[in-house]
C-alpha cells in the first residue's frame, strides 16, 4: 500500500480551518445547549406536560353542534401572532432589572413622585368607544389631558408647548366669546300668515296695518328733522345774503358801508363815553385792637349758634323717626323698581340687534301684496323677496353679521397718456415710403 501524502494547507485563517477541520460534533453540542436553554431541558418539565392521559370521547362531545365548534375555534389563539410570543426560557443575566411591560408604566416609574408597587401587574386598559365623542363635558380621566393627547400630570407646562411648537400644532387661546350666544332669536321665524300668496281676509289686513304705521313714524321723523333744521332758518335773497357778507367783513375797517338797518344796530349796541374803571380805587385801613376782638367773638358767636341748630335738628330727627323711615322705605323701592327695570332691559337686549360696527341695523322693509295682487294662485302670484336676502337679515339680526351698504361699480379714472420727448422728434420725421422699381 502506498501511503497518501497530507496535503499541506495553509490555516492561517478561521475560513480554511472550517474547510479541512470537521467541527460538527462542536456545533451540534453547542446547538443543543442553546436549545436547552431556550426551551429547557427534560428534568425541568413536569410530568403533566410530558405525559397525556387517552381519554375516549363521549357520545355528547362527538355530536357537537357546529356552533360549539366554531367556538372553540374561536377562543384559541391565533397561529399568525404565535410568533411574537416569547417562547424562551432563558434567564435574565440581570437578575435585579426591573421588569416594566410597556412605555406608560416605564414613565410612572421613572417619575419621582410615582408610587412603588408591582409594574409586571399594571396592564393597559382597553379603549371604550361608549363615550359620547360630541359631548362638551370631559371625563375625569381625559380632564387632565391636553389637547395633543400628553397627560398634564406627568408633563410639564414648558414641556407640552415645546413639544406643540416643535411639531407644527402652534398652541392658541380661544376666546371666552367664541362659543357665546350673540342672541336669543330663533334662526328661522315663521313669516306673518298675511305674506301667504292666499292669506286670510284678518291677516292680510292685519299686515297691511303694520306697514301703514311703519310709515307714519318713518314720516313722523322725516316731518320733525325738516322742521328742526330746514323751516328753523328763514329763506334769505342773494342781494340780502351778499349784504350781510359785505357787512360782516368790513366791521372795524375804518370806512362805511351803506347799511339799511343802521338804527337797529345801535339800539342793539348802545355806544359808552367813559371807558375808565367803575370802581374807585381802594386804599388799606388796618384794623384796631378793638375791631380784631369783635370780629373773634363774632366767631365764636356764630359757631355757638350752628353748634346749637345741629343740637335742635337731633331732637327733631328722634321726633321724625317714624318719617324717615317712611322716607327710607320709599326710596329702597324706588331703587328695586329701577332694578327690576334695568334687569329687564338687559334681558330684552338679548332679543335685539347690537351695534356691530359704523352702521347699525335696520329692519327691512316688509314684502306685502296689495289687495289686487293677491290672486291665491301659485302660478300668477308675483315673486317677493329672497331667500339669500332673509338669510342675511338674520344673520344680522341675531349679531354674527355687522351690517353693511351695498357697493357699486368703482369708477376708474381715465390714465393721462403722455408721450416722451425722445419719441416725439421720430414721429415728426416723414415716414419713408420709397419702393424699388418705381418713380418718384
Amino acid at each position: 500500500m502506498k501511503t497518501v501524502k497530507k496535503k499541506k494547507v495553509s490555516k492561517k485563517n478561521k475560513s480554511s480551518w472550517r474547510k479541512h477541520v470537521d467541527i460538527s460534533d462542536v456545533d451540534g453540542f453547542l446547538e443543543s445547549s442553546r436549545l436547552e436553554e431556550r426551551i429547557g431541558t427534560v428534568e425541568d418539565v413536569p410530568d403533566s406536560e410530558l405525559f397525556q392521559v387517552d381519554k375516549t370521547p363521549s357520545k355528547k362531545s362527538q355530536n357537537a353542534s357546529v356552533k360549539s365548534k366554531r367556538r372553540a375555534i374561536a377562543s384559541r389563539p391565533l397561529k399568525c401572532l404565535s410568533g411574537l410570543e416569547n417562547a424562551s426560557k432563558v434567564t435574565d443575566p440581570l437578575k435585579n432589572r426591573t421588569k416594566v411591560k410597556n412605555c406608560k408604566n416605564a414613565m410612572r416609574l421613572k417619575h419621582p413622585s410615582a408610587k412603588k408597587g408591582k409594574s409586571s401587574k399594571l396592564e393597559e386598559k382597553k379603549q371604550d368607544f361608549a363615550e359620547d365623542l360630541w359631548n362638551d363635558v370631559k371625563s375625569s380621566a381625559e380632564a387632565g389631558k391636553t389637547d395633543t393627547g400628553l397627560d398634564s400630570e406627568w408633563f410639564s407646562e414648558k414641556l407640552v408647548e415645546h413639544h406643540l411648537r416643535d411639531t407644527g400644532k402652534a398652541p392658541f387661546k380661544v376666546p371666552n366669546t367664541a362659543r357665546q350666544v350673540t342672541s336669543k332669536l330663533k334662526a328661522f321665524e315663521s313669516p306673518h300668515p298675511g305674506t301667504s300668496y292666499n292669506p286670510r281676509k284678518d291677516d292680510h289686513r292685519q299686515l297691511l296695518n303694520d306697514v301703514i304705521k311703519n310709515e307714519e313714524t318713518l314720516m313722523k321723523k322725516d316731518a320733525h328733522l325738516d322742521r328742526v333744521t330746514t323751516k328753523m332758518f328763514s329763506k334769505v335773497a342773494p342781494e340780502e345774503r351778499d349784504r350781510q357778507l359785505l357787512q360782516e367783513m368790513s366791521a372795524g375797517l375804518g370806512f362805511d358801508v351803506e347799511i339799511k338797518q343802521e338804527d337797529e344796530i345801535k339800539k342793539e349796541f348802545p355806544e359808552e363815553d367813559t371807558v375808565g374803571s367803575i370802581n374807585p380805587p381802594v386804599e388799606r385801613k388796618p384794623k384796631s385792637k378793638k375791631a380784631q376782638k369783635k370780629k373773634a367773638e363774632e366767631i365764636k358767636r356764630r359757631e355757638l349758634v350752628k353748634k346749637s341748630k345741629i343740637e335742635k335738628k337731633k331732637i327733631s330727627d328722634i321726633v321724625r323717626i317714624g318719617q324717615l323711615k317712611q322716607s327710607i322705605v320709599k326710596k329702597e323701592m324706588k331703587l328695586a323698581n329701577r332694578r327690576n327695570k334695568e334687569d329687564k332691559e338687559e334681558a330684552e337686549k338679548a332679543f335685539k340687534p347690537r351695534r356691530l360696527g359704523h352702521r347699525a341695523f335696520k329692519e327691512p322693509d316688509v314684502d306685502v301684496a296689495y289687495p289686487e295682487e293677491v290672486t291665491g294662485n301659485l302660478r300668477t302670484t308675483k315673486n317677493q323677496g329672497s331667500v339669500l336676502k332673509d338669510r342675511y337679515v338674520s344673520l344680522g339680526r341675531r349679531n354674527m353679521l355687522a351690517p353693511s351698504k351695498r357697493q357699486g361699480v368703482r369708477r376708474r379714472h381715465k390714465v393721462k397718456r403722455y408721450v416722451r420727448n425722445t419719441h416725439k422728434c421720430a414721429m415728426e420725421k416723414p415716414i419713408n415710403t420709397y419702393q424699388p422699381g418705381k418713380k418718384k
